[in-house]
């Protein structure tokens, strides 16, 4: 891990503490990702907003993945342990806003939300507002991105397949 930062919070035991929800069953948190190079870790804000206020943002579903497989990521400057699925999620989410940026599309939508990182998973009584709501959570994005993950076997058949 690069970022003696990070390295250092995680070593003197801070890492990231969710900020309580007030109405779990009217507010969501968003995650914005902040520009990160190749190989370093992963930088992202998470704030809490009002269903009755959400600014434009994208759901992203994708497989959870293997819980022995982890690494950390940057949530408001405080490490995280995430699932290396959720990283990578992470990533090609970045890289799918550098490809409209590129492709001058406009980019209103800086904002995600991803359950593993949006939902306080050792909460349970917000986890249960919030997954009761997950439905309309992605029923009110902009956009519903869904990984598959990386690259494999068969994959390329996958992509010739949809059209």
């Amino acid at each position: 891990m690069g970022d003696p930062q990070v390295g250092g919070n995680i070593a003197e035991g801070r890492c990231f503490a969710y900020t309580p929800m007030a109405d779990a069953r009217n507010q969501i948190r968003l995650l914005q990702i902040h520009h990160t190079k190749r190989d370093e870790l992963i930088h992202c804000s998470l704030s809490i907003w009002s269903l009755s206020n959400l600014p434009p943002y994208h759901a992203i579903s994708y497989t959870w993945g293997d819980p022995s497989q982890t690494t950390y990521i940057s949530i408001n400057n405080q490490p995280l342990k995430v699932r290396k699925s959720c990283e990578y999620v992470l990533r090609q989410a970045r890289w799918y806003e550098k490809y409209l940026q590129n492709m001058s599309l406009p980019w209103r939508h800086r904002y995600y939300w991803i359950d593993a990182i949006c939902i306080n998973q050792v909460d349970d009584e917000e986890k249960s507002h919030q997954v009761q709501m997950m439905g309309k959570i992605y029923r009110l994005a902009s956009c519903v991105l869904s990984c598959i993950g990386p690259h494999a076997d068969d994959s390329i058949f996958l992509l010739h397949g949809v059209g």
